[in-house]
């Protein structure tokens, strides 16, 4: 059941943003969530983000070698009646907002000829999806179960396995978190892009915390490892930064291009973007 959830939403994420590139009139120039999404997938583990994956597998290995992980989940397994009435809603809210925050500012801004709010919908879609499917090839080849004690009686022992392969282990459970990898990406997008927004910077910074504690501790801390919590951190931050610069960057030369030619043209692309200044499609 959880892996087929997994597969319907990164299904209709990319069915989302396929819908909505079309929707531009098939123009090669319309910005959309696939504007620079190789580019910016590449960036996002090469260059001065090559840190990434490596921080996050060391964190691992210190937390798995250490017990860390097994100490955390015997925790909340302990203490479920006193935490557990506080995670649904990361459970759920991890797979709907991500396509609900930024589909939703896509159609407002498209609805209300605001160039911001749209080029922000984009970055946050993008984001998601890169970091969704890098999740899912993580999780694919490293095949870590989940902290189930119904499956593992020793779960000292169980929070030590990994069966690396391909499609070992599922694609819902494991490492990363695909919650904390998709949803810190998105929320860290609109971060950088909103760079300058203290409620911004604050509330995603709330969230994420909120989301690190939530799928945590979730019913008896059996839905990740505390270690796999940190590496979807770890990802999806280097991911929603790298995604949410370009798309800063793109939108804020846009506007400066705008601002000394035609006021109705929607400032979305930059030339660093593809060299050409579009509208916004109606």
């Amino acid at each position: 059941m959880e892996n087929t959830i997994s597969f319907l939403c990164l299904v209709f994420l990319c069915l989302f943003c396929v819908h909505i590139s079309r929707s531009q009139g098939g123009s090669s120039t319309a910005v959309s969530p696939f504007t620079n999404i190789g580019g910016n997938a590449v960036k996002s583990f090469s260059g001065g983000n090559l840190f990434a994956l490596p921080a996050a597998a060391a964190a691992t290995y210190l937390l798995v070698m250490t017990d860390a992980d097994y100490y955390v989940h015997d925790y909340f397994a302990r203490n479920i009646a006193s935490y557990d009435k506080y995670t649904s809603a990361a459970l759920w809210g991890g797979y709907i907002a991500p396509l609900a925050v930024g589909g939703g500012m896509y159609l407002w801004g498209k609805a209300n000829d605001d160039g911001r709010t749209y080029a922000a919908g984009c970055c946050a879609l993008q984001a998601a999806g890169v970091a969704m499917l890098a999740g899912t090839v993580l999780k694919a080849v490293t095949g870590r179960p989940g902290p189930d004690p119904s499956a593992y009686p020793d779960m000292r022992e169980a929070s030590h396995i990994f069966q690396f392969g391909f499609l070992r282990g599922g694609l819902h459970y494991g490492w990363p978190s695909g919650h904390l990898a998709t949803n810190s990406a998105w929320i860290v997008s609109l971060m950088t892009f909103y760079n300058k927004s203290l409620t911004v910077q604050v509330g995603g910074v709330a969230l994420i915390a909120y989301l690190f504690f939530g799928v945590t501790a979730h019913e008896g801390a059996t839905m990740h490892w505390l270690s796999d919590v940190i590496a979807g951190t770890i990802i999806g931050c280097t991911i929603g930064r790298t995604v949410g610069k370009h798309f800063r960057d793109c939108y804020e030369g846009s506007v400066q291009t705008a601002d000394r030619a035609d006021p109705h043209i929607m400032p979305v692309l930059h030339r660093e973007c593809s060299g050409i200044r579009i509208t916004i499609p109606l």
